[in-house]
């Protein structure tokens, strides 16, 4: 309970220290095999953009490599650093595709050292928000979908004293069955228009002689619902490893 309450305060305290530094960046319409990622949008309240980066389009899947989305906190200097940034996007079915359901995995690494206690610390979390639009092509009334990738949000968090390490890996998924969550509203038919918006957030929390370090390396948003989670986490190191190809190439 102790370190519930002061995970709280830190997050608190980091939002009131936070400046408003970014603009919007838009990476305009992109088309996948089966679907269109109309209008991806990435912002943040707390540093400049970009932070994921312009993405790359596989099959059904938008990839994205960030290279800056970070938080970086060392001896107190500063104590603790949030570094946030929300993704929007609408998907769109192509004609006589329809959108059962949407993955998303994300993973990247952390460092944890020097000396210090389980306050040294740092986490990923992320909220994603899925709101139908249309059911077989035409509107209806909007109906969302909340998951959050990190559940319980202990996953997401790695403190000193437990965890401590170089460039240790970590992952966060989540699969949102759009066909399922219809069914369950007594609707029939499959969703053709959906609006994708993902709130992520790193965190990092030092102490006198302390060094916390989490960097956000890879994002996928794909479709369909790919079930297991190690293959979804597998599937996004892969596609980090296309994009890094297609990259080296230009």
């Amino acid at each position: 309970m102790e370190r519930r309450c002061l995970f709280a305060a830190l997050l608190l305290l980091a939002a009131c220290v936070s400046v408003s530094t970014a603009a919007p960046i838009s990476y305009g319409n992109l088309s996948g095999t089966t679907v269109d990622f109309l209008g991806v949008t990435e912002d943040s309240g707390t540093d400049p953009t970009p932070l994921y980066g312009a993405p790359t389009v596989v099959d059904d899947a938008l990839l994205f490599s960030p290279v800056s989305f970070n938080a970086f906190a060392q001896a107190l200097n500063p104590p603790v650093d949030l570094t946030d940034g929300v993704l929007t996007m609408t998907l769109v079915a192509q004609p006589g595709n329809t959108i059962p359901g949407i993955s998303i995995a994300e993973f990247g690494d952390y460092t944890l050292g020097g000396v210090g206690t389980t306050t040294t610390q740092v986490s990923a979390q992320a909220s994603v928000f899925a709101t139908i639009l249309e059911v077989n092509g035409a509107a209806i009334a909007p109906l969302t979908l909340v998951k959050n990738l990190f559940t319980p949000a202990t996953l997401g968090q790695f403190d000193l004293v437990n965890d401590a390490g170089v460039a240790v890996p970590w992952a966060g998924q989540v699969a949102l069955d759009i066909q399922g969550f219809l069914a369950g509203k007594g609707i029939n038919g499959s969703a053709t228009k959906v609006q994708l918006s993902m709130d992520n957030s790193l965190q990092a929390v030092s102490e006198a002689a302390s060094t916390a370090f989490i960097a956000k390396k890879g994002l996928i948003i794909g479709i369909p619902i790919i079930p297991e989670p190690s293959t979804l986490v597998l599937l996004a190191m892969g596609l980090a490893g296309v994009c890094a190809v297609r990259l080296g190439r230009r």
